[in-house]
């Protein structure tokens, strides 16, 4: 009877511990000695700091700027590249002072030759070219006009009976090169609007009836044929490539484990739900080569080896160039880096 209880007390035991084991953050991995950066790798940069061959080199495209900059804009015609800066986050609108984003272009080589500051009540978004906010357009983008034009309001107090605002939005979408519904947000409220570009001018057409996802038979979004083409600067490296090993641009040539962490911090992870998508991981380093114009440049990043269904590398490693420019675009760890060749650092 005794020896009974004792495989009772032994399992209670172990049942705890597990328990416990599973509900903090403590792995037995972490116990595990992590050798050190292989010789042939410890002379491999971080690629924040920028880095630098004989034939070219990789820097910041905005010095004062660490995140939060992307891509945005790209026009083949004349061949600029737009990125931009977004210089708040989920809880600075208590700080309205720093609420606003900053616009750069880039020549063919890389220079920035314009630039246009947008706060917070002109915080906008692109569509064919242009930026448009909640009651006003820029027409910057496309040719350098800093002006902030006003937007056409129709109906804006709402004083449309439903009949009338289903025969303004008609004839409205009928006259426009550009139809799509879009969020204003105007005096601390959000108004769903329906926004058309007529006569080279943007109006927007307030109600209860708009161009939504509830009417797209009825009246499906304008755009141009070849918005993508005109307006946009692909991406030439798959992301998923570079892990699994099959880009020609970029190799992993090692993984630095630095710390493991599990993916289970709470009660609620102990139970597998579809709503838990974390993993275990192991963080660390990547020792990366980017093969670029025949030139091997050499880099390390920020890098996660994740365990789960499938292991599998997991970072933040995008590059984009055009056969009209004379440099790429890398972004990785939210920041954004131009890949140039020596001699075109002068930017002539």
């Amino acid at each position: 009877m005794k020896k009974k209880y004792t495989y009772v007390i032994i399992f209670i035991v172990f049942g705890i511990a597990f328990f416990l084991y599973r509900m903090t953050s403590f792995s037995y991995k972490q116990l595990i000695p992590i050798k050190k950066v292989p010789e042939q790798y410890e002379s491999y940069k971080w690629l924040k700091d920028g880095v630098e061959t004989e034939k070219h080199e990789i820097v910041p495209v905005i010095k004062d700027v660490s995140k939060d900059i992307r891509i945005v804009y790209y026009n083949k015609k004349d061949t600029t590249v737009v990125v931009r800066t977004k210089n708040y986050g989920s809880y600075s609108t208590r700080k309205p002072k720093i609420f606003k984003n900053n616009y750069y272009k880039l020549n063919a080589r890389g220079k920035i030759i314009d630039s246009l500051e947008l706060k917070r009540n002109e915080i906008s978004k692109i569509h064919e070219g242009y930026l448009i906010n909640h009651d006003s357009y820029y027409t910057w983008l496309l040719d350098g006009d800093k002006t902030r034009k006003k937007c056409k309001m129709i109906n804006r107090d709402f004083s449309f009976t439903k009949e009338q605002t289903e025969k303004e939005l008609k004839e409205l979408y009928d006259k426009s090169k550009y139809a799509f519904s879009y969020e204003a947000i105007l005096d601390n409220t959000v108004f769903d609007v329906s926004a058309f570009f007529i006569d080279d001018d943007w109006t927007f057409l307030f109600g209860n009836i708009t161009m939504s996802y509830k009417n797209e038979d009825i009246y499906p979004p304008k755009r141009s044929d070849n918005y993508d083409d005109r307006f946009i600067l692909n991406n030439i490296r798959n992301t998923k490539d570079i892990w699994n090993q099959k880009s020609s641009s970029f190799s992993l040539k090692h993984f630095q484990k630095i710390q493991y962490e599990k993916s289970n911090r709470s009660l609620i992870n102990v139970f597998p739900s579809s709503y838990n998508r974390t993993v275990d991981k192991w963080k660390g380093e990547g020792y990366m080569n980017f093969l670029y114009q025949k030139d091997t440049i050499a880099f390390k990043m920020r890098l996660n080896y994740e365990l789960g269904d499938i292991n599998s590398y997991s970072g933040d490693l995008n590059f984009y160039t055009d056969s009209k420019l004379k440099f790429g675009l890398l972004a990785c760890d939210y920041r954004l880096f131009i890949v140039r060749g020596i001699e075109n650092n002068s930017f002539k």
